[in-house]
């Protein structure tokens, strides 16, 4: 969150949802939408077989409250481990 601590039990999606490729001006591939919620350490993990650019929105509902970030967008790269830190508030 924005004070620094992980948040257990947050929604991740990563997707292309509404994306349009520049290679063919078609909307990408809506199957590699994938969901995870967060564990007690704030992760959530995804595999990918190929390099990708995903947005990534984080949810978090506490109490009242929904933490919300859906700015964010991830490089998957082949073969790689990619580790992105996101801030909800």
């Amino acid at each position: 969150n924005i004070e620094g601590n992980s948040v257990p039990g947050a929604t991740v999606v990563l997707h292309q949802d509404g994306s349009i490729s520049s290679s063919t001006g078609k909307p990408t591939d809506s199957s590699l939408r994938k969901t995870d919620i967060t564990d007690s350490n704030g992760r959530a993990e995804f595999t990918y077989k190929l390099p990708a650019i995903l947005r990534v929105d984080v949810t978090k509902i506490d109490g009242n409250d929904t933490l919300t970030n859906n700015l964010n967008n991830i490089i998957l790269l082949k073969e790689k481990t990619v580790t992105k830190i996101i801030t909800i508030n």
